[in-house]
């Protein structure tokens, strides 16, 4: 009886803790690559700029048609390109609808 209620427990906690399918397949739909053109400033020589420059991270699509990304990828941006995960089509950010 005991191994039983073992059993029930270990079954219980294991759903618990695993996450549905349907809960994995939303996460992946919901990462996006970042791709950005950006201009920094040179405090050696006012007024000027480094140049453009290339970077690129991930992010998150989040409520509202929002998309949850680190700082770093889009300060000084010039020019930004989204693209799902498992997509090839690249959206500028006014052309891409999450």
């Amino acid at each position: 009886m005991k191994l039983f209620r073992k059993l029930i427990w270990v079954v219980i906690l294991s759903c618990l803790v695993t996450p549905p399918g349907w809960a994995k397949r939303d996460a992946k739909e919901a990462v996006v690559k970042i791709y950005t053109m950006y201009n920094r400033y040179n405090y050696y020589n006012p007024w000027q700029m480094w140049g453009q420059q290339r970077r690129s991270g991930s992010g998150s699509i989040i409520a509202g048609r929002r998309i949850l990304t680190n700082a770093h990828v889009v300060g000084d941006q010039t020019f930004i390109l989204v693209k799902r995960a498992g997509k090839a089509k690249k959206y500028t950010k006014g052309e891409f609808r999450p």
